[in-house]
């Protein structure tokens, strides 16, 4: 479980970082938000689909 919540954080930290980032070539300001903000969305989902199925494995760990 600990190394699950080592991998979540730094899916989690890579996300945030993209925002920092300048995208390459001529990028609207406002797309590069809006892709930005669906990545860190698809990550929480992840984070959350992966805590749900360690979870039922491992129904003592709550």
């Amino acid at each position: 479980m600990v190394g699950a919540a080592a991998v979540g954080s730094t899916f989690v930290a890579r996300a945030r970082l993209s925002f920092l980032v300048e995208p390459l070539g001529d990028v609207n300001g406002t797309v590069k938000y809006a892709v930005n903000a669906v990545i860190l969305g698809d990550v929480a989902v992840l984070l959350l689909v992966a805590a749900c199925r360690l979870n039922r494995r491992e129904p003592s760990a709550c």
